[in-house]
């Protein structure tokens, strides 16, 4: 069972990293630049293999990966295959490619998690006693259709959008049979389980698409939902509203995974299958979400500097931007080091 945690964590993050420097190298190849090395994992090579334009990597460590781009930070090669000397709209689409494919990844994903399981519609089954939602007249089978400037089409958005704004009064638009009707709210916590709660309770079921159509919208939606989860998420943590404990790194991550995957071995194939898919659709829209970041050394922070190229016409000497990157890997890497840290305090306090 342990050997099948590992291997289930590996797969998954490997799956992962390989979409999205996929992603850098086809574009990359498709712009005509030379690819030098893609590898998977970091650190001592274990074995290449050597291509007739790039060279393949498998390394030590099985976490992150590269797409290493002839002339990537040089000056001035003067070779046309070189990153540097191509223009910066297709430099731009290359570092965008990374994130898009872990998008795509992870919508091809969604539509096998949609198919095979469903989807959990926003209908109310009941309403709970005493809580704000009975108080201001919401009904069972009412089907929310917002809350606030949020469209809602899945459950699960309730949930999550309610915890992230349980300090303010919420107006939540509903559609019943005679038209839509809309109600304000303000959470109330509930000691039972010690959260901020509106009061609706879902029925559990999970709808089957009835068409393509259906197949292809309500995937977007699982999409959708982790993405904003992710960003709702990071402005909830950077607002100061989250705990340490709250923060979960690759430590916490990984032993998450694992404990997952043993519960979920015993019940078949299918459902551990179903459960991998699950973290990759999770992950993969977390790893999107986050290579976006105006960061330095994230691609969207190499995208900030292409987009200042764009727009006054001329680049960001290159070895301010060679200093900026370095110094965001610097703290990236503090960062990691912290909340592995504080992963394996965790873990010890059980």
């Amino acid at each position: 069972m342990i050997i099948l945690k590992i291997l289930a964590a590996i797969l998954i993050f490997g799956i992962l990293i390989f979409i999205h420097e996929l992603g850098h190298f086809l574009v990359a190849r498709a712009c005509g630049v030379k690819v030098l090395e893609f590898s998977l994992g970091m650190g001592p090579r274990l074995f290449t293999i050597h291509g007739r334009k790039t060279d393949y990597s498998l390394k030590a460590l099985p976490l992150g990966g590269s797409c290493q781009m002839k002339g990537e930070m040089d000056d001035d090669t003067g070779d046309p295959d070189c990153f540097i000397n191509k223009p910066a709209w297709q430099r731009g689409l290359i570092i965008l490619a990374g994130p898009v494919f872990n998008f795509l990844l992870a919508f091809a994903v969604a539509i096998v998690l949609v198919v095979s399981l469903g989807t959990d519609k926003p209908v109310v089954k009941s309403v709970m006693d005493g809580f704000p939602a009975q108080e201001a007249g919401i009904q069972a089978g009412d089907s929310i259709k917002r809350i606030n400037s949020r469209q809602i089409h899945l459950y699960r958005e309730i949930g999550i959008y309610v915890a992230i704004h349980s300090d303010s009064d919420l107006t939540v638009t509903v559609a019943r049979a005679d038209g839509e009707h809309v109600y304000t709210v303000r959470p109330k916590y509930d000691h039972e389980s010690g959260r901020n709660l509106i009061g609706m309770v879902s029925s559990g079921e999970q709808t089957m698409p009835e068409s393509l159509w259906d197949t292809i919208r309500y995937s977007y939606y699982e999409m959708r939902y982790n993405v904003l989860t992710v960003i709702d998420s990071l402005i909830y943590v950077f607002g100061g509203h989250a705990g340490r404990d709250s923060v979960m790194g690759p430590v916490g991550i990984v032993t998450t995974i694992s404990d997952t995957v043993a519960e979920a071995a015993p019940l078949g194939l299918r459902i551990l299958l179903l459960t991998i898919a699950d973290y990759i659709l999770l992950l993969g829209t977390n790893l999107g979400v986050m290579n976006l970041l105006p960061f330095p050394a994230l691609d969207g922070g190499r995208l900030l500097f292409i987009i200042f190229e764009l727009i006054f016409r001329r680049p960001v000497d290159r070895k301010i931007e060679g200093y900026v990157h370095l110094a965001g890997f610097a703290i990236l890497m503090l960062l990691m080091v912290l909340v592995a840290y504080n992963d394996i305090v965790k873990l010890l306090r059980g």
